[in-house]
C-alpha cells in the first residue's frame, strides 16, 4: 500500500507536501479553472511526486457533470469535461482519474458557496444506469488509450447542506441523487475501471441504522470490491447516521471510541486486507491538518 495526501489550490500545498513526504498526491480538480493547477502540477512533477486526479466540474449553467441522468446535452458537455480531465491526466502523467457516479437527480452546484441545489425529479433507476454504463465504457476505453486508469468512488448516500466543510453541515442532508455503491457493481466489470473505497461514503448508505450494521455493510462491500479497489479514502462517520460524509482527523480522540465507524481499531482491520497490496493506494481526507493525518495513518499501518 503507497500513502498519499489530498491537495488543492487551498492551503499552502508546497509546504505539506515537503514536510509529508507522500508516495502519491490525490489533487481536488475542478475541470472548470484547469488553467490554475499548472503551478501545482509542475511542482510535484518538480518534487517527483505521483499525483491523481479527483475530478470535480459543472457546466456553463453550474449543473453538476452528470453523465447517467437521461438529458443527451448534460451527458454530452459532462463527457466532455470528464474526457478533457483524462486528457489532462495524460499529459501529466497522472495515476489515475477518480469520479462520483453522477447521478440520479440534476443539480446546481456552487463551490465557492459549498452548496448543492438539486432542481429535478430522480429519474428511472434502470435508464441511469444504463447511461452510467455506456458513457463509463467509452470513458475507460478512452483512459486506457492514453495510459490513464478510472476510478469510480462509493458515493455518500446524501450531500452535506450548506457549508460542507464544519459541523453543522453534515446535519442538513441534501438529496442530489447520488448513485450508492449498491448499484453500481455491475461497472466493474468494465476494462481500465476500478474502484475508489472511501470507509464513510460507504457507510452513510445505512441511513439511521445501528452502528453495528453499518460497520457490517463497510466490511462486507470492501471484501465485495476488493480486487477492483486501487484508492482508499480513510474515513469514519459520526452519529447521527443521516446519509451524510463526515471528514474528521484521525488524531481526534474519538476516532478511538465507539462514536467513530469505522473506529481505530476497524480501520486496521479494513487496512489489513489492503497492506501487502502495492497497486493500492490511501488518503486521509481531513478539513485540516494534512500532514498530521498522514502521519497517522503511516503509525495504523506499523501498528499492523
Amino acid at each position: 500500500m503507497r500513502l498519499g495526501i489530498k491537495t488543492g489550490l487551498k492551503g499552502d500545498y508546497k509546504s505539506e507536501i515537503i514536510q509529508a513526504k507522500p508516495e502519491f498526491v490525490e489533487i481536488w480538480y475542478n475541470s472548470g479553472k484547469a488553467a490554475d493547477y499548472q503551478d501545482l502540477f509542475r511542482f510535484l512533477t518538480q518534487q517527483k511526486v505521483p499525483f491523481g486526479l479527483h475530478f470535480w466540474g459543472a457546466l456553463p449553467d453550474i449543473t453538476l457533470a452528470n453523465i447517467a441522468y437521461p438529458d443527451s446535452y448534460i451527458n454530452q458537455k459532462s463527457y466532455q469535461l470528464y474526457q478533457q480531465t483524462v486528457e489532462i491526466a495524460a499529459k501529466h502523467k497522472c495515476l489515475y482519474v477518480n469520479l462520483h457516479p453522477h447521478g440520479y437527480r440534476l443539480t446546481k452546484v456552487d463551490f465557492s458557496a459549498e452548496k448543492f441545489a438539486p432542481y429535478t425529479k430522480a429519474a428511472d433507476k434502470k435508464t441511469c444506469l444504463d447511461n452510467l454504463h455506456k458513457h463509463l465504457t467509452q470513458l475507460s476505453e478512452f483512459g486506457k488509450n492514453v495510459g490513464v486508469p478510472i476510478f469510480i468512488e462509493a458515493a455518500p448516500k446524501y450531500a452535506n447542506g450548506t457549508p460542507w466543510t464544519g459541523s453543522t453541515g453534515r446535519l442538513h442532508p441534501v438529496d442530489i441523487g447520488e448513485i450508492p455503491v449498491t448499484d453500481i457493481s455491475g461497472i466493474f466489470e468494465i476494462p481500465n475501471l476500478f474502484f475508489a473505497n472511501d470507509f464513510g461514503h460507504i457507510g452513510s448508505v445505512m441511513v439511521n441504522k445501528t452502528r453495528q450494521q453499518i460497520i457490517d455493510f463497510i466490511m462486507l462491500t470492501t471484501q465485495k470490491y476488493l480486487a477492483q479497489t486501487r484508492l482508499l479514502h480513510i474515513g469514519y462517520l459520526l452519529p447521527p447516521f443521516l446519509g451524510t460524509d463526515y471528514h474528521g482527523s484521525l488524531k481526534y480522540p474519538e476516532f478511538a471510541t465507539d462514536l467513530a465507524v469505522p473506529n481505530k481499531s476497524e480501520t486496521q482491520q479494513l487496512l489489513q486486507l489492503f497492506k501487502d497490496n502495492d497497486d493500492v493506494l490511501a488518503l486521509v481526507e481531513p478539513e485540516s491538518d494534512n500532514v498530521g493525518n498522514f502521519q497517522e495513518l503511516k503509525k495504523l499501518l506499523q501498528q499492523l
